[in-house]
């Protein structure tokens, strides 16, 4: 199926699906800093951080990451910033995108878009997705998802 053909919902489904499966690495990696066997890792995935809000993984993972650089002997300024805050802003900016695809309507998606989605906050405004912009997300997810894989959250 090309394109063209494919419902405005499509890309609404596969890019919340793109973006459980970055949540589910961030589980992974929260649970494997306290445990090394694997049974207990996806325990804890599922008793634990399955019940957490994206914003507290987010928190507890910018924990983690700053308690990394503390003990890889970087030391924090008002002039320095954490090596991890870019990963993290950009995991905050990726969730603002994921809660307007999970929360927002579909509107009728013009010629130039793949989606079209409606917001009704304080005025009516229409947020359109053409292939470019839509897929520049999806390669943003899937950035950051590698980089927690390849643990690459911290820059130099």
């Amino acid at each position: 199926m090309n394109e063209e053909n494919k419902h405005p919902d499509y890309y609404r489904g596969f890019l919340i699906s793109e973006f459980a499966q970055l949540e589910k690495a961030i589980d992974y990696y929260i649970c494997k800093y306290f445990l090394t066997e694997e049974i207990k890792v996806y325990e804890m995935m599922q008793v634990i951080t399955d019940r957490l809000t994206f914003e507290a993984k987010r928190t507890a993972l910018k924990n983690l990451l700053d308690k990394k650089s503390l003990a890889s002997g970087f030391v924090k300024t008002n002039s320095k910033s954490w090596p991890s805050s870019s990963f993290l802003e950009e995991l905050r900016l990726l969730n603002l995108e994921r809660n307007i695809f999970a929360h927002y309507p579909t509107f009728l998606t013009d010629k130039n878009s793949l989606i079209c989605l409606i917001e009704f906050r304080d005025t009516e405004s229409i947020l359109s997705y053409d292939s470019k912009k839509y897929y520049s997300i999806i390669e943003r997810i899937n950035k950051a998802m590698g980089m927690i894989f390849r643990d690459e959250m911290q820059s130099n």
